[in-house]
């Protein structure tokens, strides 16, 4: 017996089938009929759930923004890396391995939605909140770790401003990967070194002494 899907399955079935079009022909080339194509939805049980193309776009680059932060605390804290090797996994090689399971090119698609921000309202608004949720989770992540690991923020540290740095780094690091082709070893090295800058200062060990 076949089951049927939730409003959410199918929403999530639409944005992936919409990925795979920004991914395959650009954003400029998606219409609903091609979306409705890769779905098991007529165009018109597209229609249900979305307006118009631009609604879709909008849902999938909120999707994404939202994507790489969701990681559970738990999840990460078993990992058993350091602070540093978490953060430069999270945002940028758990991404790869991701793609290479599901065959998607997330980071791809993100990337040709991204410009839509610089004259679209709303998709600046996404991009702005979800930059907030990006460095509220990371925050609350950077700080569990440093629990775990026994080490703590100095008083008066300026954790916001270093997640505000961090995340932009962070996108700059997918944008030069995505669009320039640098290594991925590379990367990792050096928004590795940039992370190690950031927490130099910020925090201190249980006795008092800066984190090396």
């Amino acid at each position: 017996m076949t089951r049927h899907l939730s409003e959410e399955e199918r929403r999530q079935e639409i944005l992936h089938a919409a990925a795979r079009e920004v991914a395959d022909r650009g954003v400029g080339q998606v219409t609903m009929a091609a979306i409705a194509a890769r779905t098991s939805l007529s165009k018109g049980g597209v229609y249900r759930f979305y307006a118009n193309k631009r609604e879709v776009l909008l849902d999938l680059f909120r999707y994404l923004m939202m994507r790489y932060a969701s990681v559970e605390h738990s999840e990460a804290l078993g990992w058993g890396k350091s602070l540093t090797e978490t953060l430069v996994y999270i945002t940028l090689v758990r991404m790869c391995e991701e793609e290479e399971a599901d065959g998607l090119r997330w980071g791809a698609v993100w990337v040709q939605l991204l410009p839509e921000a610089l004259w679209d309202e709303a998709f600046a608004q996404v991009l702005h909140e979800g930059e907030g949720y990006q460095r509220q989770r990371f925050g609350a992540l950077v700080l569990d770790l440093l629990r775990r690991d026994g080490m703590r923020l100095r008083p008066g540290a300026d954790l916001d401003r270093m997640l505000r740095v961090g995340v932009a780094y962070g996108e700059g690091m997918l944008l030069a990967l995505l669009l320039r082709g640098e290594p991925m070893e590379e990367l990792v090295q050096q928004f590795g070194f940039l992370i190690d800058l950031l927490i130099r200062d910020l925090v201190e060990t249980r006795e008092g002494g800066t984190c090396e």
